[in-house]
């Protein structure tokens, strides 16, 4: 199964969370793949750069990032396309809906966020999942 992860995922993450804690190490099963989107590691860095996540902590999680998950680059045009429809379909944010765009892309069945706007997303075969829920 193919899992993906949104930025909230790595910020609860780096602040301990418990779940988020049992997430990653589910990843250690060979039937799990973990999934990120390139736009995710631009956001956490960005993050890191207003000093609105602890810098340590964050960099330790990003260095670890593609040894632990296959990283998505958004360079297809058939992704860009898919994002869009998503950015005007379901209201997603640009960046969310590229990032959910390229999580899909990877074959995704299920992703893990705290963002709200991602639950506008309800296609057969994709289970999103708030963590602040």
């Amino acid at each position: 199964m193919k899992i993906g992860f949104d930025t909230g995922f790595f910020i609860l993450l780096a602040k301990g969370d418990k779940k988020s804690i049992e997430l990653l190490s589910s990843l250690k099963s060979p039937d799990r793949t973990g999934v990120v989107s390139a736009l995710t590691i631009f956001e956490l860095k960005r993050l890191i750069l207003m000093g609105k996540v602890d810098k340590k902590v964050m960099e330790t999680y990003l260095s670890q990032i593609p040894e632990v998950f296959r990283i998505m680059w958004v360079e297809d045009i058939g992704t860009l396309e898919t994002a869009a429809k998503l950015s005007i379909g379901a209201g997603l944010s640009s960046l969310d809906s590229l990032i959910l765009a390229s999580l899909l892309e990877a074959g995704a069945e299920r992703i893990y966020t705290t963002d709200r706007d991602f639950e506008a997303y309800n296609k057969k075969g994709v289970e999103i999942i708030n963590l602040r829920r």
